[in-house]
């Protein structure tokens, strides 16, 4: 991915409110890769969850570009393969790691997916010997994005509360 030619104006906005869910992914009974992996991927456990939280995400998304955020990131994704699970056939991200934070990570997933990051995800940790660069900024300007376009839906939702107050009053005399 080419971090230069991200447009951070023209990300979706539709994971903004997002947040993880909580899903046990501690056994193969409900979930596989949703991608392909290599006989030597399988062998090394490349690309399998560590954490039992699962990440909404895209889902028009090609086996090629999840690839590509999973190698990059500390992120896979995994397809929901339990009939009985209200997930059933959805895909979600998940960690392959554990022990520090991830949400640069997470959000840069997002970015990549052509997305705004939750804004959960846009309280992003300092880490000693982080430099600005290309990738981090175009991070940051969507973490940004993400909370003017919340924002906004908010000062929308507070308007039509006031109307409906209005107008139940009104009923009321």
């Amino acid at each position: 991915m080419n971090w230069k030619k991200v447009d951070v104006k023209r990300l979706r906005v539709d994971f903004v409110f997002s947040e993880p869910r909580e899903f046990d992914l501690s056994s193969w009974k409900h979930h596989e890769i949703a991608f392909e992996r290599t006989p030597e991927e399988v062998d090394y456990d490349a690309f399998v969850p560590m954490m039992n939280y699962i990440y909404p995400c895209r889902q028009d998304l090609s086996e090629d570009q999840m690839r590509e955020i999973a190698e990059r990131y500390n992120i896979t994704f995994v397809r929901i393969t339990d009939e009985r699970c209200a997930e059933y056939d959805e895909i979600y991200m998940a960690l392959t790691g554990a022990g520090m934070d991830f949400t640069w990570d997470i959000a840069a997933a997002y970015v990549m997916q052509g997305c705004l990051p939750p804004l959960m995800f846009c309280r992003l940790p300092m880490y000693a010997g982080m430099r600005m660069n290309t990738e981090r900024r175009k991070i940051l300007a969507a973490c940004k994005e993400s909370i003017r376009w919340a924002e906004g839906t908010l000062r929308a939702l507070k308007l039509e509360l006031r109307k409906v107050r209005a107008w139940l009053i009104e009923q009321s005399k």
